[in-house]
C-alpha cells in the first residue's frame, strides 16, 4: 500500500465509524474530504492518477461503505454512499478521461447486486437507480456533442458499456422479481432521445446543436445512432427473455412474468415486425450477444457447481423461446389483420440473408409453444391460440420459400469465385498428399515438378455440381469427402504406366505370405497396403514387427521392409521395387487442377433437370499431367478377389 493509499485509508476508516454509529450527516462530511482528495488526485494529472491498483482500492472501499450501510438496515447511509460515489464518477469523467469513466461507472452494478437481493424495493434502491440515469445522462450527452470521429469513437464505446450495464441490471431485476427497478430500468432506456431514428440527419425537422458539422460526419454520426439504438432494443428484449425462462424453469414467478409481458413486452415490441428484427439481428452475432450467452452458463454452473455443464446457445434456445412465446403474444385481432403470408417481401426479416435455417426453428417453436400455451388465458378469444399459431407459421413459411427463391435468383447470378475454386483444389491436394502409394513411389524414385513441353500422360474428369459452394456468399465450404473416386483414379495412372505385374489375392489372409515370399527373391524397397483388412492381415503376423519411420510415415515393418498405409479398396497391397523409373509431374500449385465453368457456359436446358435453370449448375473438370515412364520392373500389384 502506497503512502496515498495510507492517507485515503484514514479518511474510509473514518467513514466506517460514521456508519457503525448510524450518523449519515457526519458520514457525509468525511465523505466530502474523501472525495476531494479523490478529485486532487485526478485534476493533478500525476502518476498516482493512472495508477490502477490505487483505484481497484478506492473503488473497492466505496463497495465495501455500501455494504456496511446495507447490514445497518439504514436508508440514510446507503443514500451518502451512493452520493459520494457518484461524485467519483463524476470527477473520473473530468477533461475526457474515458477509462477511468467506464471503470467507475461499472462499479455501480456492485453496489445494485448488493442492495437488490438483500431489501425490497425502498428508496435507497430509487436513489441508486436514478444516480445511474445520470450517469446515463453524461454517456449520451457525449455522444450528442461527439464533432469528430475521435470522439464519436470514444462516446460509443461508453454507450456500449453502459448497455451491457443495464443489461446486467435488468438481469439482476428478473432475478429478485423486482418489478419497480425493471419498471425504472426500462424507462431509463425507452425515454433515451439520442439515438432516435433521423436525429443527426442533416434535413432533421428539429435539427440539433451540432447542425453545421459536416454533413458527411452526421451521416455517419446517424449511422452509430441507429445502431445504438437496436442494441438498446436487443437489451430489453433479452431482459425480458431471461424473466420468461426463468419462469420456465420454476425459478421465477408465473404472475412477475405475466406482468412483463402485459405491461413491457406488448408495449416495446407491439408487432411482429419488431419481434423479429430484434431476434434476427440477435442471430447476426451482435456485440452483446457474447454477454447474453454467458447468462445461461454462470446460471448453470451455479446450479451444478462441481458437474460437467453444458448450454445451447442463447440465440437456439431461452432467445429462441421468448420470442416464439412474444409472437403469439402479440398477433391479437389487430395485428393479425397485418400480417400477410402472401407479401412475404414487406416482411423485415426480409433484409437479412441465409435464414432460412432460423425461420425453420422460429416454426418448429412456435409449434412447440402453441400445444400449451403458458398465457392462454389471458390472450382475446378472437383469434385463438391455434389461430395465431396457424397464421405465424404460414407466415414464416412463406417468408422460407420467399428466401429461397431470393437466394436462388441471387447465387444464379453470381461470378465463379476463384477462391472457392482454389479452396477446392487445395482440399483433393491434402488428400493426395495423404495417399500412401504416391508418397511411396516418391520415397523410392522421387516425383520431379517442372513445366513439360512434350508428351504427357493425362486424365481428364468433368462432373456436375450445384453453382452454391462456387459463388462468394460470405461463408466458407468445408468438404468432409475423401475424394476417392479422384485419388483411386490418380492410383490407376500410376500403376497403368509404370510396370507392375498383376496378381489376385483370393484370401487376404495369404497375404502376409505372398508379400513376405515376394521380398525373398526381390529387391522390395517398400510395401503399401490398404488401411483394413489388409493391415489387420499384417498386423497378425508374426513376422511383421513395429518399428517407426517417421520420414516416411510408417510404423511396421515385414522382414525389414517398411509398410506404408493407403485408404483404398483398389489393391490389397503394392510391392515397389528398387529400381529407376522416370516421374516427372507439371510444376503447378497443384498437381490436381481444377477449373470450374458455370452452367450456362456448357449446359443446355436438356442437361438439368426440368424445374432447374442452367445456372444453378456448374461443371467441374479436374485434370492432371504427368511423363510416367520406365524400362523396368517397377513392383507388383495385388488386387483383392471379385468372387
Amino acid at each position: 500500500m502506497n503512502e496515498y493509499e495510507t492517507y485515503l485509508g484514514h479518511f474510509f476508516d473514518g467513514c466506517q465509524e460514521e456508519i457503525r454509529k448510524e450518523r449519515p450527516e457526519l458520514l457525509r462530511e468525511k465523505l466530502h474530504s474523501t472525495e476531494e482528495l479523490i478529485q486532487d488526485l485526478i485534476e493533478a494529472r500525476s502518476q498516482l492518477s493512472d495508477d490502477s491498483t490505487l483505484w481497484e482500492y478506492i473503488f473497492q472501499e466505496y463497495i465495501t461503505l455500501h455494504k456496511r450501510s446495507l447490514e445497518q438496515d439504514n436508508v440514510d447511509l446507503r443514500n451518502e454512499v451512493v452520493a459520494s460515489f457518484y461524485g467519483v464518477v463524476s470527477h473520473t469523467n473530468y477533461e475526457d478521461e474515458y477509462s477511468l469513466f467506464s471503470q467507475a461507472s461499472e462499479k455501480f452494478g456492485s453496489f445494485f447486486g448488493q442492495a437488490l437481493p438483500a431489501t425490497e424495493y425502498d428508496e435507497g434502491i430509487e436513489f441508486l437507480i436514478k444516480q445511474l440515469k445520470h450517469i446515463r445522462n453524461i454517456v449520451t450527452g457525449q455522444f450528442e456533442s461527439a464533432e469528430d470521429e475521435e470522439e464519436l469513437e470514444q462516446a460509443e464505446a461508453l454507450v456500449e458499456k453502459l448497455l451491457r450495464q443495464y443489461a446486467h441490471f435488468l438481469k439482476m431485476a428478473v432475478e429478485c422479481q423486482s418489478i419497480k427497478s425493471l419498471d425504472h430500468l426500462r424507462h431509463h432506456l425507452t425515454e433515451l432521445r439520442a439515438f432516435e431514428e433521423y436525429r443527426y440527419q442533416v434535413h432533421h425537422p428539429n435539427p440539433t446543436e451540432d447542425s453545421q458539422v459536416d454533413p458527411e460526419f452526421r451521416e455517419k454520426k446517424q449511422e452509430r445512432a441507429n445502431a445504438l439504438r437496436r442494441r438498446k432494443e436487443q437489451v430489453l428484449f433479452a431482459g425480458y427473455a431471461w424473466a420468461f425462462h426463468l419462469s420456465d424453469d420454476e425459478d421465477s414467478s408465473r404472475e412477475f412474468v405475466r406482468t412483463i409481458f402485459a405491461d413491457y413486452v406488448e408495449a416495446d415490441f407491439p408487432r411482429v415486425s419488431a419481434l423479429s428484427k430484434t431476434y434476427f439481428e440477435l442471430c447476426e452475432e451482435p456485440p452483446l450477444l457474447d454477454f447474453f450467452e454467458s447468462w445461461n452458463m454462470q446460471r448453470e454452473l451455479e446450479k451444478n457447481y462441481g458437474g460437467v455443464t453444458t448450454t445451447g446457445m442463447a440465440v437456439d434456445t431461452w432467445l429462441l423461446e421468448f420470442y416464439a412465446v412474444a409472437l403469439i403474444w402479440v398477433t391479437g385481432q389487430e395485428e393479425s389483420n397485418r400480417i400477410d403470408p402472401s407479401s412475404p417481401e414487406q416482411s423485415p426479416i426480409s433484409e437479412f440473408k441465409r435464414v432460412q435455417h432460423l425461420i425453420s426453428k422460429v416454426t418448429d417453436a412456435i409449434e412447440s409453444s402453441c400445444e400449451d400455451y403458458v398465457f392462454s388465458d389471458l390472450l382475446e378469444s378472437d383469434p385463438s391460440t391455434e389461430e395465431r399459431c396457424e397464421l405465424l407459421i404460414d407466415y414464416f413459411q412463406s417468408l422460407s420459400d420467399y428466401q429461397n427463391e431470393r437466394e436462388q435468383e441471387w447465387i444464379q447470378n453470381q461470378p465463379i469465385y476463384e477462391q472457392a475454386v482454389d479452396h477446392l483444389a487445395s482440399s483433393i491436394d491434402s488428400r493426395l498428399d495423404s495417399c500412401g502409394l504416391r508418397n511411396a513411389i516418391d520415397v523410392v524414385g522421387e516425383i520431379q515438378q517442372r513445366d513439360l513441353n512434350e508428351e504427357t500422360d493425362v486424365f481428364q474428369i468433368s462432373t456436375t455440381s450445384l453453382r452454391k459452394p462456387f459463388v462468394d456468399d460470405g461463408t466458407s465450404t468445408y468438404y468432409q469427402s475423401s475424394f476417392q473416386w479422384l485419388i483411386d483414379q490418380y492410383r490407376e495412372i500410376i500403376l497403368d504406366n509404370l510396370n507392375f505385374e498383376q496378381k489376385v489375392t483370393k484370401a487376404v489372409q495369404s497375404l502376409p505370405d505372398q508379400l513376405a515370399e515376394l521380398s525373398d527373391s526381390n529387391d522390395v524397397a517398400i510395401l503399401v497396403v490398404d488401411e483394413l483388412e489388409a493391415l489387420d492381415a499384417l498386423e497378425d503376423d508374426e513376422r511383421v514387427t513395429r518399428k517407426s519411420r517417421q520420414d516416411i510415415d510408417s510404423y511396421l515393418e515385414l522382414n525389414g521392409i517398411p509398410i506404408i498405409t493407403d485408404m483404398t479398396t483398389a489393391y490389397s497391397a503394392v510391392a515397389i521395387f528398387d529400381s529407376s523409373f522416370e516421374y516427372i509431374e507439371t510444376n503447378e500449385e497443384y498437381p490436381i487442377s481444377v477449373s470450374v465453368t458455370p452452367g450456362e457456359e456448357v449446359f443446355t436446358q436438356d442437361d438439368v433437370p426440368s424445374d432447374a435453370d442452367v445456372r444453378d449448375y456448374v461443371q467441374v473438370d479436374f485434370s492432371y499431367s504427368a511423363k510416367i515412364r520406365s524400362e523396368n520392373q517397377n513392383g507388383v500389384v495385388f488386387r483383392p478377389s471379385q468372387g
